[in-house]
């Protein structure tokens, strides 16, 4: 009877040529070396080897932390953790190989991990016969498909959630360093959370280093190194591998006195901190804070945890793919074992009719499976797809030539796929070659396509609420209108009134805003240009908002040269333009406060600046108030109302007639300033 092997066997040791191997000849497992161990345990799969005889499994190291659970020493056992409609599947796949002699089998399954949480995995493998021919060993991977099968099952549970996720995938696609990565998420992180500080740590034993920092510029930095040591507590939460989630630092049980310190000293009233465990092993954190008490919803923490996770899969799969680069054998294994196709090839001579050409040296299973084609390893690649287009052999020469790698996107027409391809040089002591990984992200990019279509339909409906609210309100200001020609002499009426068609202009301006965002997102806006004084027009508009800031509190100066500047642009769209603008500093400034204006000539552009000294912007507002919906959240604003439609609509209008603005502030409670640069026609 075989022993079984010790708790720590890696599974390579029976992976490689498994196709000529019979049970019999299949080693013992042994430990392989450490590079290769600790890939394999990173990896988003796990081995495992079934005794037909005994009923005996062998895993990989790293199946306890891919089930979610400790793996069942007997298949029978193995299979009690199946989803119960799963549970009769591998059987039934096991005795379908056997019986048609095929030998192979490929089904996904349901397991249910600690808590009852259910994992998807994709089961792969084949039967070893012994000399009688006779099953007597079962060897397999299993691929960790959950979320696939989640994307596919729901599309992300909102459609936030979706744009951020794809918003972090395309932004870390483009990326091939690991530190370049790490920047970029905690970058997106703060501004997507709304957080002060977003940073990525990586943990060596009780040492904390912080990798990489993102936050608002006046809060005072994270130490770049600290030991956990200090901390008990915290390090206790953070092994437990759960997200250590605090919505106020000084109102909460569960912090010690040394962290509720800390906190204080780093204006940190709340925090979300996501451990990221690996083999059981606390490897790395991503940390969210907020200098103000916060209640952080369970999507934030999901979304939070989901961020962290990727970002660590993606740098670590950049690292394993810059070793991969650097020896060819000690990435066989993985090579032979990654999900992604991957292929080798080198540069041939020009063929016969003038035209480029490479060979496979070698390609993995994935690329094979991918394609649908045998091993083609030392074969041309015009031999085997001569209508190849001259893109690929031109991506092929630049990466050879240059040594910078790149990563794209490709259709691939006869498969009916959308790849993400990365091509890198590979430097082994002989001639360059390139090593070639190709992805498929079809469904991915369905995701992408139903994200453009319920975009789209926002645009369609927001049009339609505009027209459907616009219809009945003529009729309810001509009622005005009359109230106030036949109730003069009413006390009460010339009172009421004045409020109701205040009110009343202030809903006719939301929808027109509303239409006004639909035209521009579906381009249906028409700018009805003439040659126009802007000097005058600037000043007609001040005199309009004159009264709306006398009577709110609000002092407006206005500085205007003495003479015309003259533009070529549409009259009605920069009156909106103008009047957006002191909209906004009326509406964020305080009662008793001030609103600069002036217009002046630069060169061969007029400059409009509309200035405040209200409640301000923070550095990250900065780079997304000209976005649709986006409002500083303040009561003061909260007071006047508003969709956030208007500083967007001036970003459209004054780049259609092309100009740019530009929005400033020195910080929160400082004021703020937006500049309009517009081209002029002459006098």
């Amino acid at each position: 009877m075989k022993k079984k092997p010790p708790a720590n066997t890696s599974p390579q040791s029976v992976t490689p040529s498994l196709e000529s191997q019979s049970a019999e000849s299949v080693p013992t497992p042994t430990r392989a070396d450490d590079w290769v161990r600790l890939v394999l345990e990173d990896a988003d799969s796990y081995w495992w080897q079934v005794d037909l005889q005994t009923n005996q499994v062998h895993y990989a190291p790293n199946t306890e932390r891919m089930l979610g659970r400790s793996p069942a020493p007997t298949l029978a056992g193995h299979l009690i953790f199946l989803h119960p409609d799963d549970q009769a599947l591998p059987a039934q796949q096991m005795e379908q190989a056997i019986q048609t002699g095929r030998d192979q089998f490929n089904y996904s399954v349901r397991s249910v991990a600690l808590g009852a949480q259910v994992r998807w995995f994709q089961v792969s493998g084949k039967i070893l016969r012994d000399g009688q021919g006779q099953p007597r060993m079962m060897v397999g991977r299993a691929q960790n498909i959950t979320a696939t099968k989640q994307a596919q099952a729901d599309g992300y549970q909102s459609e936030a959630r979706a744009t951020f996720l794809l918003q972090l995938s395309d932004a870390l696609r483009s990326l091939a360093d690991p530190v370049a990565m790490q920047i970029t998420a905690t970058r997106l992180a703060l501004t997507y959370f709304g957080a002060d500080r977003a940073y990525y740590c990586e943990i060596d034993g009780d040492q904390v280093i912080v990798r990489q920092h993102a936050a608002r510029p006046e809060l005072a930095a994270i130490p770049p190194s600290y030991s956990l040591v200090q901390l008990p507590a915290m390090k206790a939460r953070l092994l437990r591998g759960k997200p250590v989630v605090v919505s106020d630092a000084l109102a909460t049980d569960v912090l010690d006195p040394v962290t509720r310190q800390l906190c204080v000293r780093l204006s940190i009233r709340a925090y979300i901190q996501i451990p990221i465990l690996k083999n059981g092993r606390l490897v790395a954190k991503f940390c969210l804070t907020q200098d103000q008490p916060r209640l952080w919803t369970e999507m934030e923490v999901q979304l939070a945890a989901e961020t962290a996770e990727r970002t660590w899969d993606v740098a670590q799969r950049a690292r394993t793919e810059a070793a991969l680069r650097q020896s060819e054998t000690k990435y066989r294994t993985l090579f032979e074992t990654l999900s992604e196709g991957i292929c080798l090839i080198e540069r041939l001579p020009l063929r016969a009719d003038g035209r480029r050409d490479y060979r496979y040296i070698t390609m993995n299973p994935a690329m094979q499976a991918l394609f649908h084609i045998p091993d083609l390893s030392g074969q041309s690649i015009r031999d085997h797809f001569p209508d190849e287009v001259e893109d690929w052999y031109d991506d092929y020469d630049r990466v050879l030539q240059t040594g910078q790698s790149i990563r794209f996107e490709r259709e691939s027409e006869p498969q009916g796929m959308v790849l993400e391809m990365t091509i890198s040089r590979v430097e082994d002591g002989s001639e360059p070659r390139l090593l070639v990984v190709m992805h498929d992200i079809s469904v991915r990019k369905q995701v992408e396509q139903v994200l453009k279509q319920a975009d789209r339909r926002k645009d369609e409906f927001l049009a339609m609420l505009a027209h459907e609210l616009r219809n009945p309100l003529a009729p309810i200001r001509n009622g005005l209108q009359l109230l106030a020609q036949t109730h003069q002499q009413d006390q009460l009426m010339g009172t009421m009134l004045p409020i109701m068609n205040r009110q009343m202009e202030h809903v006719m301006r939301l929808v027109d805003d509303l239409l006004d965002v639909s035209r521009i997102s579906r381009g249906k806006i028409n700018l009805r240009n003439e040659r126009m004084d802007l000097t005058q027009l600037v000043d007609q508009t001040v005199a309009a908002m004159h009264p709306l800031f006398i009577n709110s509190g609000r002092q407006l100066s206005v500085q205007l040269p003495d003479h015309p500047l003259y533009l070529d642009g549409d009259p009605t769209r920069l009156n909106q333009v103008v009047t957006n603008l002191l909209t906004n500093g009326l509406r964020y400034t305080q009662e008793g406060g001030q609103v600069w204006l002036s217009l002046a000539p630069l060169g061969e552009q007029v400059v409009l600046r509309v200035k405040d000294n209200g409640i301000g912007l923070a550095s990250d507002q900065l780079e997304v108030i000209f976005e649709l919906f986006i409002q500083v959240d303040s009561s003061l604003a909260r007071s006047f109302g508003g969709l956030g439609l208007g500083l967007s609509l001036v970003q459209e209008l004054v780049q259609r007639h092309g100009g740019r603005v530009e929005a400033h502030s020195p910080g929160l409670e400082q004021g703020s300033e937006f500049v309009v640069y517009l081209p002029t026609c002459g006098a």
